[in-house]
């Protein structure tokens, strides 16, 4: 069974080098996503991991006290989008350690199979057909290419 984790990781960007620069701006984050999250919600801890690319800012794990306040807050999270300060602010759930490992296998099986790059899967995990444009280079649906070459008689029953 995968445990629900209670971090989040968020791209705020720095106000200064100090953590709680960061605390402070995810204290703000929390208050414009309005009354009823706001109140429920509590920072357990907040972490800047590293950076990965140098012109851009290590992401923020946020650590709060449950799964429930973790939810609260990614159901809210379109909210920011409208508001000028705030709408750089990207915000996701953060994974396990084997939820990222099960992630990363089922890309490589979907890379290795015939077909595989029919399929894409989503950031829950779940294996869909691509839409037809993004799996055909004309752009073109497979059966309407069929049908087309039928009409032209290029198949005969």
């Amino acid at each position: 069974m995968i445990r629900l984790t209670k971090a989040l990781v968020v791209v705020l960007p720095p106000m200064s080098h100090s953590l709680s620069s960061d605390w402070y701006k995810m204290n703000e984050v929390i208050i414009k996503l309005g009354e009823d999250v706001s109140s429920s919600v509590k920072i357990a801890a907040i972490t800047r991991l590293k950076q990965r690319i140098p012109s851009k800012p290590g992401l923020v794990k946020v650590s709060l006290q449950n799964a429930q306040q973790k939810i609260k807050i990614l159901r809210n999270k379109h909210k920011l989008k409208n508001d000028d300060h705030f709408n750089n602010i990207f915000t996701q759930s953060a994974k396990s350690r084997v939820e990222r490992l099960l992630e990363t296998n089922t890309r490589m099986i979907l890379r290795e199979l015939p077909q595989g790059n029919a399929y894409r899967m989503t950031g829950n995990g779940r294996i869909l057909r691509k839409r037809n444009e993004e799996t055909n280079d004309n752009g073109g649906n497979p059966t309407e290419n069929m049908d087309a070459q039928n009409s032209q008689g290029g198949a005969h029953s």
